[in-house]
Order: structure tokens, then sequence, then C-alpha cells
């Protein structure tokens, strides 16, 4: 296993550990009072198709997405990823939209929404338009900086923390499993789809080790997801933590440290989630860039689909009215996610499968 490979399995933790710290926590508070429960359920749900993904891909090695369903014709490629196109144009819509609201919350307040919305999309549209080699240089940089950060302000929460709110574990009624936002929160885990669009790079898939790692990477996001979801719990009461918006930020805003230099310490924590955002931001871009410009937009150069996309990701923020019409989106958008998170692993398996009995 070589240093590119590690830069893929770095990438992978960084863009989930991203919205694992975001606004996963609100949506399972919302499905009901055992929080565990459909965290461990959707971990359970997600990693047969993290599998079958992951298997798939590697039925074709220096292959794509694009690539592998090309080969059965340029409109089949054109239906089967044109959704997967419109979600991450979504997604990058919803994050850029939900950390501007956190900048305005704490550190911002009297910047205008458009103001945040540009100085937060110039990064990524940069990285974007360098291309995938400056995007997983700038993962080691931005990781090197704000995962420090990021843990010491979690390990600093344990201090505010009583453990007794975390009992009783509550009902296992899985009544869960009939809330929309139960399948609305998965958009925490469907990072995992950039790696079909990496995959021209034989080194993303290439090895039994590199397959165990991320593997390593999807237990440890797991085991953050849990931690998101019972730091706001364990500081606040359950009661309490279901009332909050942004309830992380709210939980770190409560540390108090007397020897610390610095006002706030929520600064650091929300510094250290931005950069791994900007990070999922210029992936996202990217992939969309290289969807519409491969399969809709062949003679439009790479660089002026970006400036559209960015464009289009800056008036889609600006429209949006409040952070609650926000949350209706990511509801709105939940057969996309089911869509590309279900359907998208079980064809490219099913190919796969094709392929070896072909072979």
């Amino acid at each position: 296993m070589n240093n590119r490979a590690n830069h893929y399995h770095l990438l992978f933790f960084v863009c989930h550990v991203s919205l694992t710290f975001l606004i996963f926590p609100e949506f399972i508070y919302m499905t009901g009072k055992t929080p565990w429960a459909p965290v461990v359920t959707m971990i359970l749900f997600v990693l047969p198709m993290f599998w079958l993904y992951l298997s798939g891909l590697r039925a074709f090695p220096g292959q794509n997405l694009i690539d592998i369903f090309q080969a059965k014709g340029k409109w089949f490629a054109r239906l089967l990823l044109f959704p997967y196109a419109v979600y991450c144009m979504i997604a990058c819509a919803v994050l850029l939209r939900l950390h501007a609201e956190m900048l305005t919350i704490t550190m911002f307040k009297q910047t205008p929404l458009w103001a945040l919305t540009v100085l937060m999309i110039f990064i990524p549209l940069y990285m974007a338009l360098q291309g995938l080699p400056t995007i997983l240089r700038s993962t080691v940089l931005l990781t090197l900086l704000c995962l420090p950060m990021l843990g010491a302000t979690v390990i600093q929460a344990f201090q505010n923390m009583d453990y007794r709110y975390a009992f009783p574990l509550g009902d296992l009624s899985f009544s869960y499993l009939g809330n929309a936002y139960f399948y609305t929160d998965m958009f925490a885990f469907s990072p995992f789809l950039f790696l079909g669009m990496v995959n021209r790079d034989p080194t993303v898939l290439q090895g039994k080790s590199t397959i165990k790692l991320y593997y390593v990477a999807f237990g440890l996001i797991a085991a953050l997801s849990l931690l998101s979801v019972y730091i706001p719990i364990m500081t606040f009461g359950a009661e309490m933590a279901d009332q909050l918006q942004f309830s992380m930020l709210i939980a770190m805003d409560a540390i108090d440290l007397e020897w610390f230099a610095f006002d706030r310490i929520t600064v650091f924590y929300l510094c250290a989630v931005l950069g791994f955002a900007l990070i999922f931001l210029a992936l996202l871009i990217w992939v969309t860039q290289q969807l519409l410009t491969e399969l809709f937009l062949p003679k439009v150069k790479s660089r002026w689909v970006i400036y559209g996309i960015c464009a289009i990701l800056f008036a889609a923020t600006l429209i949006v009215p409040s952070i609650d019409y926000l949350y209706k989106v990511l509801v709105y958008d939940t057969p996309l996610r089911l869509y590309c998170m279900l359907f998208l692993p079980v064809v490219l398996k099913l190919l796969s499968l094709k392929k070896g009995r072909s072979a």
C-alpha cells in the first residue's frame, strides 16, 4: 500500500466527519427517545451497501462509475448517474448554507449571508479547478491542522457530561423505521459514494490491506456518530438536547476553561468542522463537474462547468429562506439519497457479477 492510497483513506474519513459533527444529532433526536438504536440500525443498514459498492468497484480496476456504466451505453450511464449529479448539487447547497448559519451564530453576527457564502465557496472552487491531486494534498494539510483541534475540543466536552443522562437506554420498538428523519439522516453516511468517481486511480482499492483500512475508517466514523449524538444528551439531558439547533455547537459553547487564553473554545471546534467541510465541498463540486462534463457537456471546458456549478450553488444558498426550510430540503431529497446509496451499489455489484460470468 502506498501513500496515495492513504490519502484516499484520509479523504474518506474527513468527508464523513464533516457531516457527523454537523446536523447528524438533530435528525436522530427527531426519530424518538432511543437515540442509540437508530444510529446502530443505520450503520448496519449502510454497511452492506458499502460492501456491495467496494466489491463492485474492485471488479473494474482503473474505471470509475462513468466508464463502467458507459460500457452499457451512453444513455444508460446518463440515466443512472444524473440523479447522483443532482444529489451532489443538493448536498453542496445544504452544506454551504448550514455552515454559513453556524458562522453567523458564532462569529459573524453582522455579516450578510451572501458574503459568508462567497468566502466559503471560494476555497472549494479553487481546489476543484486544480483537480483531484490538489484536493488530496489539501486533505492532508487541513487534517493536520483541524483534526487536533476537533479532538481537543471533543475531549474537553467530557468535563460537562453527566453520564446518568445516557440512561435509561429506552424501549427498542423500531418505530423509528417508519420515521422519515431516520432515512434523511443517512446523509451523514453518503460520502462513500465518491470512491466510485476516483476509481480510475488503481491505488484506490488496490490490495486487501487498502480495503481493510476503509472498513477501519468506517468503524471510527460509526463510533464518532454515536459520540456526536450522546455529547449533547449527556451535557444537557435528552429533553433539552432535542430542542436545540446545532446541539453539538452549543455543547462546545458550554465548555468553560479558565486556563484557556481564548474566550471561546467553540471557535476552534467550528474551524475544524469547517475545514473538513471545505474539503468535502471541493470534492462534491469536482464529482459533479466530472459527471456533467463527461456525460452531458463534453464540448464545454471543465473550468466553465465548475464556475456554473458554483454560481448555481451561490444562488440556491441565498434562495433558502430559513434553516427549517433547509431541513425540509433534506427530507424531500431522501428518495435521491436512497437511490444513490442503495440502487447504485446493487447495480454495480450485478454488473461485476455479470463481468465475472462472462470472463
